[in-house]
């Protein structure tokens, strides 16, 4: 085990929990295990990495020396299996715990003790049910089946009540079937719906013919699956009336909390694609501020499109601001900083990727040529552009969506001032571009859109 393990342990935990923690190690600790935690801690806190000599300086306060590292690794894997034990009893595992009392049940019934397992299977039984959990159910009657053939297997009345109680598990054992299939088959619409906003469908994964019923679980499920697999234009009504029926759906299969934050984001979406862009702002930016969004979801996902509605808004700083918190692509920051006419900060953020990269990405010298063409106009920048595309070096490393944006660069670049017909053409081309586009090429689009019209913000409300 590295030394070093429990400092990603100790990082789990929480304000709380950190202070409860430390109250076990005063009550039951060493004074170095508790030097040790605290020295950790700061270290986490700072972002700085375990360092096990400065540790050992301070724990024992002595110099660390080779032949005395033992003391120091020895202490760093007892506070490891100390905070291993403790975040373990922090879980509440439902699961975990009736899967103990199916033990326990059997234990009780093998010992005869048969007054004391009806109790504790009747007790048991109504917790099962209200947690939804048909798996369990199905599992606990099964345990229930073998007290009545241990116990009556000479009582016809009893066997028939047996034979009862194996039906009823053959319809759990059935229902749990059809909710794990129709959780498969949403998860899987999640997936293809994330995907094919980007161009990327999945595979069709046939929807199964299970009828909803008076069954709330499948109900949900097949509302988020419609939803999901949905034209834009209905998504956002179909989320609504699956996250309404997320309220009466009560199953282990669902994490409310994440099936929450996905509907939220589905609205959200379909809002944009739909060009409702004021409700998808709205919509966005309410998900952004959702307790446990930061938890469930990466950000950056959500940031991109948010930003890229606040862009079609003409909030330009704002979307800006939102790349800068969550954004991943610091690049797509840079046309909402050029759309605000702020060329110095977007000249920045390029700098600095070159700095970081050693040298200057196709997507950042595109980027950089983008920053002096706004800056100094299309005669000033013939020369940066035929170094990029007579660059080997870029050649090999241009995507698609690059050789698009030179592609019109090109044309604007070389486009006579004077043919109004050449830039209504390239307006069109823009324009069209920019309505079938993914996210990540939006940003470059809305910027050249601007750029290409002298002032586009009428086009850039009407898309």
């Amino acid at each position: 085990m590295s030394d070093y393990k429990v400092a990603e342990r100790l990082a789990l935990l929480s304000m709380p929990e950190r202070n409860a923690f430390r109250r076990k190690l005063k009550e039951t600790g060493s004074v170095q295990q508790l030097r040790l935690y605290e020295i950790l801690l700061r270290q986490i806190d700072s972002g700085q990495a375990a360092d096990k000599k400065k540790a050992f300086a301070r724990v024992f306060e002595q110099p660390w020396l080779p032949d005395k590292d033992y003391l120091i690794r020895n202490l760093f894997r007892l506070l490891h299996a100390e905070v291993e034990a403790f975040l373990l009893q922090q879980v509440n595992d439902e699961s975990l715990s009736i899967r103990m009392q199916f033990q326990l049940l059997r234990r009780t019934m093998a010992s005869g003790q048969y007054s004391a397992f009806r109790s504790d299977f009747d007790a048991l039984l109504s917790r099962i049910q209200a947690a939804g959990d048909t798996d369990a159910e199905a599992e606990l009657l099964r345990i229930y089946n073998e007290y009545n053939m241990r116990r009556h297997s000479a009582n016809t009345a009893k066997l028939a009540d047996t034979s009862e109680a194996m039906f009823t598990e053959l319809e759990l054992i059935r229902r749990h079937y059809r909710h794990q299939t129709e959780a498969l088959i949403a998860r899987h619409a999640l997936a293809d719906w994330h995907t094919r906003k980007n161009g990327h469908p999945l595979p069709h994964m046939h929807t199964s013919a299970a009828e909803p019923g008076n069954d709330e679980v499948i109900n949900y499920f097949k509302l988020l699956t419609a939803a999901l697999q949905s034209d834009t234009d209905m998504q956002s009504e179909l989320a609504a009336k699956a996250l309404r029926s997320l309220e009466l759906a009560n199953s282990p299969l669902i994490n409310r909390t994440q099936h929450e934050l996905d509907l939220h984001f589905v609205m959200a979406s379909a809002a944009l694609f739909n060009k409702s862009h004021h409700e998808a702002a709205i919509l966005f930016d309410r998900f952004m501020h959702l307790p446990e969004a930061e938890s469930y979801y990466a950000l950056h996902t959500v940031a991109h499109e948010f930003a890229c509605c606040l862009l079609h808004l003409e909030q330009y700083n704002d979307a800006a601001r939102i790349l800068g918190l969550y954004g991943q692509n610091p690049l797509h920051r840079c046309f909402c900083l050029l759309l605000g006419n702020q060329t110095e900060e977007a000249s920045a953020i390029v700098k600095q990727v070159a700095a970081e990269t050693n040298s200057l990405p196709p997507e950042a010298a595109i980027t950089a040529l983008c920053i002096k063409l706004a800056q100094q106009g299309a005669p000033n920048v013939t020369d940066d552009l035929k170094k990029i595309t007579h660059s080997r070096n870029h050649k090999k490393r241009l995507l698609p969506e690059m050789k698009q944006q030179l592609e019109l660069l090109t044309k604007y670049i070389e486009m006579p001032p004077a043919v109004v017909g050449a830039r209504q053409e390239l307006i069109l081309q823009t324009e069209i571009l920019l309505a079938e586009s993914d996210i990540q090429q939006q940003f470059f689009l809305c910027w050249f859109l601007k750029l290409v019209k002298g002032s586009g913000s009428s086009t850039l409300r009407r898309l």
